[in-house]
């Protein structure tokens, strides 16, 4: 048994590891500096690649998406900015990747900006992060959806995503949300 493990160490190459060993010495130095940048990017790929299932499956207009969750989240760990720049971003690069940017990719990207700025504005204020999220989605959807059937989506359509939207926002903010705010705090 302890052949075993020996033949394999003589098969790695030194410099091979070594390189991988300075190559995560060094991102780990830049998360440490830079968690501001590494939060905002890790949660903006999260949310961009929320809604590729549009892409490849010809699905109703579910509401799963991740880009709620990470701006409610940048806005109360990163700031009003960073907040307006993640529901701007991510909204539009979660459409973009997934085929679907129509005339409700701007409404929505605008919509989720305010709301990535306001919660940057409420982090001072100690409001628990299920609340808050849970109450932008609510309120997202009862502003939107009505402008969504306006606009000509089929009611069945809206309100499948509303219906959805919100449920699945619920368990997002109440399990996997508050673990990241904990991870990235």
């Amino acid at each position: 048994m302890k052949f075993k493990y020996v033949k394999i160490l003589k098969n790695i190459n030194f410099w091979k590891l070594l390189s991988y060993i300075i190559l995560l010495y060094l991102a780990s130095m830049f998360v440490s500096r830079h968690k501001a940048l590494f939060t905002f990017f890790f949660l903006l790929f999260l949310a961009s690649i929320s809604r590729l299932y549009n892409h490849y499956f010809f699905l109703p207009q579910l509401g799963f998406e991740l880009y709620s969750t990470a701006t409610v989240l940048t806005g109360l760990i990163l700031g009003p900015m960073w907040g307006l720049l993640q529901g701007l971003l991510s909204n539009f690069f979660a459409y973009f990747l997934s085929g679907k940017i129509k005339y409700y990719t701007y409404i929505s990207m605008v919509s989720w900006g305010l709301i990535g700025f306001v919660c940057g504005h409420l982090r001072h204020f100690n409001i628990n992060l299920s609340i808050l999220g849970v109450g932008f989605v609510l309120i997202y959807d009862l502003i939107t959806t009505p402008i969504f059937v306006i606009s000509g989506a089929r009611i069945t359509s809206a309100l499948f995503h509303f219906v959805t939207h919100f449920l699945l926002s619920l368990f997002l903010f109440r399990t996997v949300a508050p673990l990241l705010y904990t991870m990235l705090r």
